[in-house]
């Protein structure tokens, strides 16, 4: 529902339960920001052994989502009904995200690691 709601959010506002009539075009920058999420996730699907660090950042995404969601219900701007639209788009995907996240840990931080333990050798000590 997230590029949904960046192309038309009115559309998508309507499909849900006690949608305010008028729809703010505030909804289009979520809207955005999962579509190029998007673009990430197809990144770490066709290189799953590189991608943990932006699972992280999605989890993180995720994480916080319901967070701004839960300051806006509390405030009022938001009914509580709109709880369901977290449920599909952040809630479910915590455990997936996670058992991913575990799964390439080894991998990421071999890496990572690798990387910096190539260090260059002092002058004069050089091969050769």
């Amino acid at each position: 529902m997230g590029p949904l709601f960046g192309v038309e959010p009115a559309v998508a506002v309507s499909l849900c339960p006690h949608a305010p009539s008028e729809p703010s075009a505030d909804l289009r920058v979520p809207g955005h920001v999962v579509g190029l999420y998007g673009i990430l996730y197809l990144e770490v699907a066709r290189v799953p052994e590189r991608g943990w660090l932006l699972a992280a950042v999605g989890l993180l995404g995720k994480v916080l989502g319901p967070i701004g969601l839960a300051q806006l219900i509390w405030t009022g701007v938001w009914p509580p009904a709109t709880i369901v639209l977290c449920l599909g788009n952040d809630l479910i995907w915590w455990v997936p995200f996670a058992l991913y996240l575990h799964d390439a840990w080894p991998a990421f931080v071999r890496e990572t690691l690798g990387r910096g333990s190539h260090q260059a050798e002092p002058a004069g000590q050089g091969k050769g």
